[in-house]
């Protein structure tokens, strides 16, 4: 270890007067809050949820309101994303009869944990398929990653629930 004053320069940690935070030594956290919310605005808003199915039809107007906190910790090559978000919409829904007829109506709507909502994400992981799939299958290290309680149901058909029961679901497929 190099002592103050002494040795390389690049890593050596000492305040500088350029405030500059040298090879992301120091925890560097950005706030993406606003980043968030024109993400989201832009993947929600005017596209439809129901497109004709069972007659009936809904669309997403604009994004009312977002609360809550987004942000991206890096240190030394680790980049650590949270996010805890709670999502007001706007949407306007159509019911069509047999015959055709519809009655249009708007609202804005609050809901917590009821009924079933679809949200895709993508992600890459450096790693083998198979050591995720273990991951997420093997409730001890579900609970070693996350420090949260884990239920996980090993058949398709099985249910699961993750971070102590706030995420709940149905295996469809394995």
């Amino acid at each position: 270890m190099a002592r103050l004053r002494e040795g390389d320069k690049r890593w050596i940690v000492e305040d500088r007067p350029d405030g500059a935070n040298v090879h992301n030594w120091h925890w560097a956290e950005t706030d993406c809050l606003e980043w968030s919310k024109t993400y989201l605005t832009n993947l929600l808003c005017n596209k439809p949820i129901l497109n004709g199915e069972g007659n009936f039809y809904i669309r997403i107007k604009e994004l009312a309101k977002l609360e809550g906190g987004a942000y991206v910790n890096d240190r030394k090559g680790k980049v650590i994303p949270g996010y805890e978000l709670h999502l007001v919409l706007s949407y306007e829904a159509d019911a069509k009869d047999s015959d055709g007829n519809s009655a249009t109506t708007s609202t804005r709507k609050e809901k917590r944990k009821e009924g079933f909502k679809t949200i895709t994400m993508s992600e890459k992981f450096s790693c083998r398929a198979r050591d995720v799939y273990e991951i997420l299958m093997d409730e001890n290290r579900w609970k070693g990653f996350t420090q949260s309680n884990a239920q996980i149901s090993k058949e398709v058909g099985g249910e699961f629930s993750i971070f102590d029961c706030p995420v709940t679901g149905t295996n469809v497929e394995l």
